[in-house]
């Protein structure tokens, strides 16, 4: 793969996303407004300097210090002051832009901008990029001026994301091409830029006005991309989203689906769960939910939840696991989906209830773009769909330490439906849907984490009692519920079948969850005078030492100790039940030895 820049660093041998866990713990967006997540939920921050409609970008550091940010334009450190050489970047009205740490390095930054045709202004810079060195300004960090604004491509749709390569290591950078249907993927790697990997797939973007459109975003482990598109010029005012998968380790774009809400005003926010279950739309006056899981294509854009919100903008996933949704021009107030896993209401959606800011400031429809994978690490849990009876094991995903663990399975049946296990395990007797809550506490940090576990009903087979029939007859065995699949111990296949032999016949259900019953019945055909015909039967009680044999058969029975020693025979006429006194022999374990005929059965009994 061709290089295209290449920047001295020293190289560290370990991935510098490992440890990736604070940089997007600071917001600063819109009009002077800003947060910390530092405390594990939001908390208002003074001082920001944007003040602007557009999307920004912000960096921290992996502890959740913060080092710069911008809205596409000016870069701030962390003081919010300028930076040296720190304007007249291009950025624009729109997602301006994302920060990108060269991997490896501890001081070196990437940060990309899109610029397009504005109308006030006439600008129309393309994709670019500058490079923020942090050694220099005594550690508050300064533009490296010779990069500032190095073009990448001319002429590009006000989109941009970026992802975590699969090596954990590089990171790509996506832009959309204009008057193309091309995807431009770049990676950044420790010696620097790639050429990219283009994909040509989906819509062609075209027009002379480039600057409708709305945001692109990458689900935080690489596997989807979305794309809304606001403004679409030829032929006409179209707001559509486009929903993609993405392979992380070639780069390659893939299976493109076009969601065309007839609903949908203006889209602008698109945003992914934190388990990539589903994906969030917002046009500015309606938010949309989609069930990435709900099955085909088709199914995917049924499954769609509305809710009103009039004048919502861009939508973030934050570092608490919550969703924020930004408010209009003019609005302090932000929404919140509290749960975005779960599907519907369970979400937990609730509509302008932020205050994002003092009465001077605005969210502007504005929020942080940030490198999706560094919402990959928020700490959540995995588990396993059963079937009633069955145990499921849930397993943190994080390697963080833990001041305490708090599991709530949801099972109110149960009397041990909490537990304080760092990776429990329960047992859900009935079919149902749960919902798991884990709450963890680090620190001040805490921490809610809500799954909804499924747990499919078992089919209840009842093939009846044990049977004895006549000679020249015959017994109908019907394993119930329809629709299931059945494999009988005589092979069949069918819900029913017809018996007229002596044998234990069983049955095994599957229904369509995959859950399993059987069921056994054993028949017996009644023989001359009344005597039925079949094998015998040994039962020992090890408490009285009382051996009973039933049978219709001569046998002789014979007695061994564990050693191989005979200690007992005798003969047994075959007319039913015989009961033989073993009170007399100490505690130990023994065999029974049954002679019927030509066949030997042998039996392990314990005295004790």
């Amino acid at each position: 793969m061709k290089r295209i820049i290449i920047l001295s660093v020293f190289l560290s041998i370990l991935p510098y996303f490992v440890n990736a866990q604070g940089e997007a713990n600071n917001w600063y967006f819109g009009g002077y407004a800003g947060f910390c997540f530092n405390s594990g939920h939001e908390v208002y921050e003074s001082g920001g300097q944007t003040n602007c409609g557009n999307e920004t970008c912000c960096i921290s550091d992996y502890q959740g210090n913060l080092l710069f940010y911008s809205d596409g334009k000016t870069v701030w450190n962390r003081y919010h002051q300028v930076m040296p050489h720190g304007t007249g970047l291009y950025g624009c009205n729109g997602q301006t832009g994302v920060i990108v740490p060269l991997p490896n390095s501890t001081h070196i930054y990437f940060l990309f901008t899109i610029s397009v045709y504005y109308v006030p202004t006439g600008e129309d810079h393309g994709f670019n990029y500058t490079v923020i060195d942090m050694n220099l300004d005594n550690g508050k960090g300064d533009v490296v001026d010779s990069t500032k604004n190095t073009n990448l491509l001319p002429k590009v749709a006000k989109n941009i994301t970026a992802v975590v390569h699969g090596n954990k290591v590089d990171t790509w950078v996506m832009v959309h091409n204009w008057n193309s249907d091309q995807f431009y993927a770049y990676l950044i790697t420790p010696v620097g830029l790639s050429s990219p990997v283009i994909t040509s797939i989906g819509t062609t973007y075209s027009g002379i006005n480039n600057y409708g459109g709305g945001d692109m975003k990458f689900s935080n482990k690489g596997s989807k991309l979305a794309l809304a598109i606001e403004y679409y010029v030829n032929p006409g005012f179209n707001p559509y989203v486009e929903l993609y998968d993405f392979n992380n380790t070639t780069g390659i774009v893939q299976n493109y689906l076009l969601i065309n809400n007839t609903n949908f005003f203006a889209v602008q926010g698109v945003e992914f769960s934190p388990d990539e279950s589903k994906m969030y739309v917002s046009d500015g006056i309606h938010i949309y939910q989609y069930n990435l899981n709900a099955g085909s294509p088709s199914d995917i854009i049924n499954s769609v939840n509305m809710w009103y919100a009039d004048g919502n903008g861009a939508i973030q996933l934050a570092p608490d696991g919550k969703i924020y949704i930004s408010g209009g021009q003019t609005s302090s107030m932000m929404c919140i989906i509290n749960q975005p896993n779960l599907e519907g209401n369970n979400c937990n959606m609730i509509i302008d209830t932020l205050l994002v800011v003092p009465p001077l400031s605005q969210s502007m429809k504005s929020i942080p773009n940030f490198i999706t994978s560094y919402f990959s690490n928020l700490l959540d849990f995995s588990y396993q769909d059963v079937c009633a009876g069955g145990t499921v094991s849930f397993n943190i995903l994080s390697n963080t330490a833990l001041d305490t663990i708090h599991w709530n399975f949801g099972d109110t049946l149960s009397a041990d439906s909490i537990s304080v296990l760092h990776n429990p395990h329960h047992i859900f007797n009935q079919a149902g849907t749960y919902s798991v809550i884990l709450t963890t506490h680090n620190g001040n940090l805490t921490h809610i984490s809500q799954h909804e576990v499924v747990v499919f009903p078992v089919p209840i087979v009842n093939l009846g009692n044990d049977t004895i029939i006549l000679p020249g007859a015959s017994l109908t065995l019907d394993a119930g519920n329809p629709g299931c699949t059945y494999l009988w111990s005589t092979g069949d296949t069918t819900q029913v079948i017809t018996v007229s032999q002596s044998n234990v016949y069983s049955v095994t259900v599957t229904n369509t969850s995959g859950c399993i019953a059987t069921d056994e019945i054993e028949l017996t055909i009644l023989g001359i005078n009344g005597i039925v015909n079949r094998s015998p039967v040994i039962d020992f009680d090890p408490f009285t030492g009382y051996l009973v044999i039933n049978s219709v058969k001569p046998l002789f029975i014979e007695v061994y100790s564990a050693s191989g020693k005979l200690i007992r025979s005798s003969g047994i006429p075959g007319t039913g039940k015989t009961i033989i006194n073993l009170t007399d022999i100490p505690a130990g374990v023994y065999f029974i030895r049954v002679l019927e005929g030509e066949n030997i059965i042998v039996k392990k009994i314990i005295r004790l």
